[in-house]
């Protein structure tokens, strides 16, 4: 029979065929023989370099496996079926679960074939500041200018350094103690409920300043009164300073390394401290709702993603105590049961909502199995933090008083590299036909419909469940 010979650099997984004529060349089969892996036998030297066949009379393209020199001038040549160019059409016109592909890949897919690093890249950013540092004084008293609405019974102020100041000379005064001492009935300083220093001057500008009244007896010094009726930073009677914070997340990874466990994140949030949170919460922005309340020194912050989803609250206490000569009871508990008696405290519970954007599901090296774990490895990152209720008070929060954002990054081999897409392809994750790429193409439990031995289709299979190069 004739069989065409060339000379044909290729890869033994992929699908090429050789072009041009080819060098036609008669021969004999050496019987017995297979269609498979023939053998054949040729008169003359051996022309070394043949490395590729096709015999048309069988239509199956072949690798040169060996060449053997025989004593009687016949050279005898080796082939091995090549399925996969054999069969390019059937394999083109198949569909199958193409697990990784070097083109129309998802790059939000995992792909965990990846080698990390043990070396880490960190980005961060910061809000503008939610405290300031000169903050003031909260002084909650009874006295006979009646309820303020936002302490209950008692009435409570804001005072800066100065009328603090004077305060302290004011109860030195022994005629003022003795004259409050008669008006109680008792030891006056039980009228002083709390005393409390903020990171946070409610009344910066605007407001109105009275004068102190504790008991029946005017101290001399202004403060603003916190009551219901004035507007400035006051809720229904309850004084609040609320900000609205939006942090534009600073991505290190533009695909499936962007969440975790690639990517993790925490929050600085002043009172709080570092609070771990879901980066797969989130698409671009981190929103940021924080509630001061005054009277307590209690802080709230409510975490919403891009859609406005609740997804993680954190409550701590930015609150420091002053020294009054008495015992001090936590500033939120004593508060709230005054504000109970102008009915009730706002209390805002810890929550911990759903709907974040998570990750689409991976392909890892292999089949099911590696598939299997790629899976498991984004349904893992796709818990979400706790809501936690934190302690971080005195005056040590105006030490930084923004909230910001921490990024921190694995560093891994680069699935965006050239020579990666083009050797190993990136994660597909779909049914398609084989035809539709080009270059590295990986499947799933292939099998293929094509006019083949058992043998062929095992073979071919077994490529596309490895890879081949469709080309």
């Amino acid at each position: 029979m004739n069989v065409k010979f060339y000379t044909f650099n290729k890869r033994r997984n992929s699908t090429k065929q050789p072009t041009g004529s080819g060098t036609t060349v008669s021969c004999v089969l050496k019987a017995p023989t297979s269609i498979h892996d023939p053998v054949l036998e040729l008169a003359g030297a051996p022309n070394v370099s043949y490395d590729y066949a096709y015999i048309g009379d069988f239509g199956r393209y072949y690798f040169v496996r060996d060449i053997v020199i025989e004593t009687n001038g016949i050279s005898t040549y080796y082939l091995t079926e090549d399925v996969l160019a054999t069969h390019k059409t059937e394999i083109g016109n198949m569909r199958a679960y193409i697990a990784y592909a070097s083109t129309g890949y998802d790059a939000m897919q995992i792909d965990s074939r990846i080698a990390v690093k043990t070396s880490r890249t960190m980005a961060g950013v910061a809000s503008a500041d939610i405290l300031n540092n000169e903050g003031a004084y909260y002084l909650t008293v009874l006295n006979n200018r009646g309820g303020g609405g936002a302490s209950g019974f008692s009435r409570s102020y804001q005072l800066n350094e100065a009328a603090i100041s004077r305060m302290c000379e004011w109860f030195g005064d022994s005629t003022v103690m003795q004259s409050l001492r008669n008006y109680f009935n008792g030891n006056p300083m039980d009228a002083v409920f709390q005393c409390i220093w903020l990171p946070y001057k409610l009344y910066p500008t605007g407001g109105t300043a009275t004068t102190v009244y504790i008991g029946n007896r005017n101290n001399v010094s202004d403060g603003y009164p916190l009551q219901s009726g004035q507007t400035l930073g006051v809720v229904d009677g309850w004084p609040q300073a609320t900000k609205t914070i939006n942090l534009t997340i600073p991505h290190i990874y533009s695909d499936f390394r962007k969440i975790e466990p690639y990517t993790t994140a925490f929050l600085y949030l002043p009172g709080i401290g570092n609070l771990d949170i879901k980066l797969s919460d989130f698409t671009t922005k981190i929103n940021i709702s924080v509630s001061i309340e005054i009277l307590t020194g209690n802080i709230t912050y409510l975490i919403f993603n891009d859609a406005g989803a609740l997804v993680q609250s954190a409550i701590g206490n930015i609150a420091s105590p002053c020294a009054m000569g008495k015992e001090n009871t936590a500033g939120g508990k004593l508060i709230s049961s005054i504000a109970q008696l102008a009915g009730g405290a706002v209390t805002l519970a810890a929550a911990a909502g759903t709907g974040g954007a998570a990750g689409a599901i991976g392909m890892a090296a292999g089949a099911g199995a590696a598939l299997s774990g790629a899976a498991n490895t984004i349904l893992a990152a796709n818990t979400h933090a706790p809501s936690v209720t934190g302690q971080m008070g005195g005056r040590g929060s105006v030490l930084w008083p923004a909230i910001s954002l921490t990024l921190v990054a694995i560093d891994t081999e680069d699935p965006d590299a050239a020579n990666y897409i083009a050797e190993k392809g990136r994660p597909v994750g779909d049914v398609q036909g084989i035809g539709g790429y080009s270059g590295y193409v990986q499947t799933i439990d292939a099998h293929i419909d094509c006019d083949g031995s058992a043998e062929e289709r095992e073979e071919i299979e077994s490529y596309l469940n490895s890879g081949i190069y469709y080309e």
